[in-house]
């Protein structure tokens, strides 16, 4: 268990309780929960106001059931890693911050390389103001959550208007100064601008990549499929051909486009993580005074006038490019990358976001003026 110092500004109970892993809840257990009662009642609802709707409550509930108990089975787990991510962050030296960084862009430089960008250039654009913020958004959101626990944990069912109506008002009664918030969440949406802004220019080519394949495939590919399309979707949805298309389209460019920059990235995000965790861990042998007693050896951890620094960055870069390479860029082993679902989520909806969200300048041809030349 790790517990917080007294010196550190946590979030929540993080503040002044120990750090402990949560009981996991078992999503499989058929003794019923408060969640199933809820959905027990609203299947009644719906088939008693819309009858027509009977035989589709009836296959959605289970999985519906059985999603709503997975979500809250791995909630607790999440919420944990976050609160260990930033109490590590919080409580560490900077130089073995700087050595788990160096890590993570060796061994998934390429997996994850828009998140870490992301994170740079968040870190760049005003990280600290951000984070403040995001604390605020956090402890209103928290308070806005408990006062909804009476509510979604009664026996007595709630119709889902007023359910929605009865958590708007608590949720509002909630908040004692709004204009806090308010201005949180301006300054976190002024952030998200500026980071995909940023991440836009960083990548240009490989967005005008995606949007010149795209481009070239959209118009002889809906030819092509057209016909047969019409004929599966009828007259009545015809319409919709060219958007399916579209869609298609988009996400298979983004993929492989994507997939290209992630070699790029891999080779050198591993170059410079391996640089960053040599630093971090000269920085750290000398700020402990390790150095002192290692005698002739301390010349080594000098690294100005050492090739140490260079020989432990290329072993470690290397082998974070072997890893990557190798595992076809999914470092992660099933079931632990589960646990990362959410940061795959995080990735690509941020890859798709900064290469079809928003416009882009470009010149007469499609392509991005900062990718030209």
């Amino acid at each position: 268990m790790l517990c917080c110092g007294s010196d550190r500004r946590g979030w929540g109970k993080l503040e002044s309780a120990e750090l402990k892993l949560p009981k996991l809840s078992n999503p499989f257990d058929p003794k019923p929960v408060a969640s199933d009662n809820y959905l027990d009642n609203l299947e009644n609802y719906i088939d008693a106001k819309y009858p027509v709707l009977d035989k589709c409550t009836d296959v959605v509930k289970p999985v519906l059931k059985l999603f709503v108990r997975l979500l809250c089975a791995v909630a607790p787990l999440y919420k944990f890693l976050f609160q260990a991510i930033y109490f590590f962050y919080t409580w560490a030296p900077k130089s073995l911050v700087k050595m788990v960084a160096g890590i993570s862009l060796c061994f998934f430089g390429g997996q994850y390389l828009m998140s870490l960008a992301a994170l740079e250039a968040w870190n760049n654009t005003g990280g600290k103001q951000t984070m403040e913020n995001l604390k605020i958004v956090y402890e209103e959101a928290r308070k806005m959550i408990e006062a909804q626990h009476p509510r979604l944990f009664q026996r007595s069912f709630i119709p889902p208007q007023e359910m929605v109506q009865g958590a708007v008002i608590s949720s509002l009664k909630s908040v004692k100064d709004p204009r806090r918030l308010e201005m949180a969440i301006g300054g976190l949406w002024s952030s998200y601008l500026a980071v995909i802004a940023t991440l836009k220019m960083q990548f240009a080519r490989t967005i005008a990549l995606a949007l010149g394949i795209a481009d070239n495939i959209k118009k002889p590919l809906t030819k092509v499929v057209s016909p047969p399309m019409k004929h599966l979707l009828g007259p009545d949805l015809e319409q919709w051909i060219s958007t399916i298309v579209n869609s298609v389209v988009n996400i298979a460019a983004l993929i492989f486009a994507w997939k290209v920059q992630e070699v790029v990235s891999a080779y050198y995000s591993a170059l410079r993580g391996g640089r960053l965790f040599a630093l971090g861990l000269f920085d750290l042998v000398v700020q402990n005074g390790i150095d002192r007693v290692l005698g002739p050896l301390a010349k080594c951890f000098d690294a100005d006038n050492s090739y140490l620094d260079e020989v432990l960055g290329w072993t470690l870069a290397a082998t974070g490019m072997y890893f990557q390479f190798a595992s076809g860029f999914s470092v992660i082993p099933f079931p632990v990358d589960i646990v990362f679902l959410p940061l795959d989520g995080i990735e690509w909806l941020l890859r798709y976001q900064v290469t079809f969200g928003g416009a882009t300048p470009t010149g007469h041809d499609g392509v991005p003026l900062s990718a030209a030349g």
